[in-house]
């Protein structure tokens, strides 16, 4: 299920986005048939769901509430769900961005691949099984001066867990960014925490006596990230190969997109070519 975030502005339906891969990771796309969402903290951002020094104020100020421990604990919430938030992040816009491909993981040997979809086409590959039926939250993000923010009146009704992570520095504004965010509320206490039934994840619903609970943490944080199975049919309108990619590469894309059995439309990138030859296609 598909869920808006309050505060978080969303693309319209019609809107494109991209999403741009590595050979490698277009060719697991394929064969595992799911999107992979990265936790949070295995970005190259190491300031990904930040929260600004004026918002982080008025947070705790209003855990105060719960006395110095009980604020402690929240707070320390807020550090640790940073391992635990899994983002898919896409591009906005109506075209291809050079800048994109120019990212060396993107256009390494120049055999990056995009994909372009829309808003609507991404909320509606999502399958929900029996086993996987998880919420996903997708807004674009907003690009702010972490030094003299204009907080929003209603911040305290906002959710305070993943709100920040839709948010990043202006020095990223190019990236133009959208993002869906795995809710991973119920994956945390399945796999992490030994609680009674009712245990809440939403600051604001904490009491004294469930934060006093020991928390399970896991010793170790190999997992990087989960798979989250996707209709590629719906999800992809077209496949586009990088910028100055030789004719060989888009033929072998052509050809390993129809051997997990699909007709996806697999066309090379114009940025490179002369606009006289970009207007006889």
């Amino acid at each position: 299920m598909n869920k808006e975030l309050p505060g978080i502005s969303r693309p319209g339906p019609t809107d494109t986005l991209w999403r741009y891969f590595s050979f490698e990771k277009f060719a697991i796309l394929l064969s595992k048939k799911s999107l992979y969402f990265a936790k949070a903290n295995q970005f190259e951002d190491p300031f990904e769901g930040h929260v600004p020094l004026l918002i982080d104020k008025l947070y705790k100020q209003h855990t105060q509430r719960l006395g110095e421990k009980g604020s402690r604990a929240v707070i320390k919430l807020w550090e640790e769900w940073r391992k635990w938030v899994m983002c898919s992040c896409w591009y906005h816009g109506d075209h291809e961005s050079m800048a994109m491909w120019e990212r060396e993981r993107y256009s390494r040997h120049n055999s990056g691949i995009a994909i372009k979809t829309t808003m609507q086409s991404l909320e509606d590959s999502f399958i929900h099984k029996d086993e996987e039926d998880v919420d996903v939250y997708i807004g674009k993000v907003k690009y702010i001066d972490y030094q003299n923010l204009d907080v929003p009146p209603d911040i305290l009704n906002m959710n305070t867990i993943y709100t920040p992570f839709f948010y990043k520095r202006k020095a990223f504004e190019s990236e133009k960014e959208v993002r869906a965010i795995i809710d991973a509320s119920p994956y945390i206490e399945r796999r992490f925490y030994r609680v009674k039934e009712g245990f809440s994840l939403t600051p604001e619903e904490f009491d004294l006596r469930t934060l006093k609970r020991k928390m399970r943490y896991p010793k170790s944080n190999e997992d990087k990230g989960k798979n989250l199975c996707v209709c590629l049919e719906t999800l992809i309108d077209g496949i586009i190969v990088a910028p100055g990619a030789p004719c060989w590469i888009t033929k072998a894309i052509k050809s390993m997109v129809q051997d997990y059995g699909f007709d996806f439309e697999v066309n090379p990138s114009t940025l490179l070519d002369e606009p006289s030859e970009v207007r006889k296609r």
